[in-house]
Order: structure tokens, then C-alpha cells, then sequence
């Protein structure tokens, strides 16, 4: 088919378009993948361009050491919150989705109501109910929290979900003598799994880049979390550049595997949960 000047023009620049975006989003994970190989000497002489002549994978063996009690310490921790947020969620949401009862509506609101709040508000309070809870300078000051402020959202989504489901398949399944426990497990979380993998990456993600709440509650450095950890280390005068930059790339790691294995559950989950709203 015969395409105008003008046509092949827009086309040109739609590719343009897009490779400058792909360059921009690309370039400062390269940028500090070529340095994490260089010697101090090779990055301060030419930082922008890679070299091949001094390969330093000694910088990686420095920055393990530097980064990896903080690394498993972010690991745990996302785990065990998105786990934790993804399970307080799933019933709070079948409960609203399943079930009628009074005032259902207006606490569902309220509940609602809460993601308005900015979490600055929340700051201080928080503090205080962790001191005096006395799980300040533990993990669990960062696991409770993190359930508790994840699950708004996370019940918001899900019980729009679950409400999009065949209400005859509960039903029958409640027929045949099935119990609450089991109809979630065996029928509504293999309905609801892209959405689960969804929401479970994005709690992840939350949870691994959270920095100013583990700063304010966690003191002792052996539970630092990776935020933590990167901040200290690029602080310290002895450490070179190029080890940071290995740091970096140690770090960054994890989430490339969790986005490669997950990609295609979180894209479905996307998409289906924009369907069902």
C-alpha cells in the first residue's frame, strides 16, 4: 500500500520517539553496569565510555561483603510483608465481596477513607504505637506497619475483583459442603492469581524501596534494610566509586528476577483488573 511522504515522516519519528524513550530508561543501568567493572583509575579518566583492557570483578567481591546483610534483610522483609498484606486483604475483601451485613457499605467507606490520608499525617502516630508497643529497633516495626497501611489498597482492588467473579461458583461450592478456608484457596485465589501476582509485586516494591520508615525505626545497623545500607555506603570515603556502582548492580538484581518470572502474570493482572473496573 502506497503511503504518503507525510505518513512515512510520522512513522520515522514514532520510531525516533520511541528508541529516545528506550535510551533514557536504559542508559543509567548501563551507565553503572560498564563502571562497576572498572578500576578507580579507568573511571576517572573516561566514566561515559566502557573498557575492556581492566575488567575488576574484584569490585563485586568488596561490594557483596558491603551490601549482602542488608540485601537479606529487604528480601525478608518485602517477602514477609507482601505475604502477610496479601493474605489480611484477601479475607478482609471476600468478607465485604461475599457476605451482607449491616452497615457494610459505610465501613467499607471509611475503610475508603483512609487512602486519602497523607502518610506523613500517620508519621509520628506510628512512631508512638511502635514504641509503645515495644517493637521499635525490630523487623516488626517494619512487618505490622507495612500490613496495616498496604491492605487498604490491596481490599479495594480485590473485593472489585472478587464481585466480578460467577457468584455460582461459590455457591455451589458452599452446596457441597465447602467452608470459607477452602472456597478461597481452592476456588477464589486460582480465579484471582494474576491480580494476587499483581498486587504482590507492587507491595514488594514498596516495601523494598521504602527508606525514611526503617531510617526512623531501626538503629541497629545489622538490620538495616537495602535503602539504608546504599545510603551509608556511598557515604563513606573509603569506598570507592566503582565498588558503589558494583553495589548497585548487586542490588537491582533481585527486582530484575522478580519482574522476569512475574511479567506476564503482572501484565495480565493489570489488564484484567482494568477490564473488571
Amino acid at each position: 500500500m502506497y503511503k504518503r511522504p507525510i505518513d512515512k515522516i510520522a512513522s520515522a519519528m514514532k520510531y525516533v520517539y520511541l528508541g529516545f524513550i528506550i535510551f533514557c530508561l536504559f542508559f543509567p543501568f548501563v551507565f553503572m553496569l560498564f563502571n562497576s567493572f572498572k578500576s578507580e583509575g579507568a573511571f576517572v579518566a573516561n566514566k561515559w565510555l566502557p573498557t575492556f583492557l581492566d575488567v575488576r570483578f574484584d569490585n563485586y567481591v568488596l561490594a557483596w561483603k558491603s551490601v549482602s546483610p542488608y540485601l537479606f534483610n529487604s528480601i525478608y522483609l518485602a517477602i514477609v510483608c507482601a505475604l502477610g498484606t496479601l493474605v489480611v486483604s484477601s479475607i478482609t475483601a471476600y468478607i465485604f465481596a461475599i457476605y451482607d451485613f449491616p452497615f457494610k457499605r459505610i465501613l467499607f467507606l471509611f475503610i475508603l477513607m483512609i487512602l486519602m490520608i497523607p502518610g506523613i499525617l500517620t508519621f509520628i502516630p506510628q512512631v508512638i504505637i511502635v514504641k509503645n508497643l515495644g517493637i521499635y529497633n525490630s523487623h516488626w516495626a517494619i512487618i505490622l506497619p507495612s500490613i496495616a497501611s498496604g491492605q487498604i489498597f490491596c481490599t479495594f482492588v480485590l473485593k472489585s475483583f472478587f464481585e466480578s467473579l460467577p457468584s455460582e461458583l461459590t455457591e455451589a461450592a458452599k452446596i457441597d459442603g465447602a467452608r470459607d478456608g477452602k472456597i478461597i484457596f481452592s476456588i477464589i485465589i486460582p480465579l484471582s492469581f494474576p491480580m494476587f501476582v499483581t498486587l504482590g509485586v507492587l507491595q514488594i516494591l514498596a516495601s523494598w524501596n521504602s527508606y525514611l520508615w526503617p531510617l526512623t525505626v531501626l538503629t541497629r545497623k545489622a538490620q538495616w534494610t537495602i535503602p539504608i545500607g546504599i545510603k551509608f555506603l556511598s557515604e563513606q570515603g573509603s569506598v570507592k566509586t566503582t565498588v558503589q556502582y558494583a553495589a548497585y548492580t548487586i542490588v537491582s538484581i533481585p527486582l530484575i528476577l522478580l519482574f522476569a518470572f512475574t511479567m506476564d502474570k503482572f501484565v495480565e493482572g493489570l489488564s484484567t483488573g482494568a477490564i473488571k473496573a
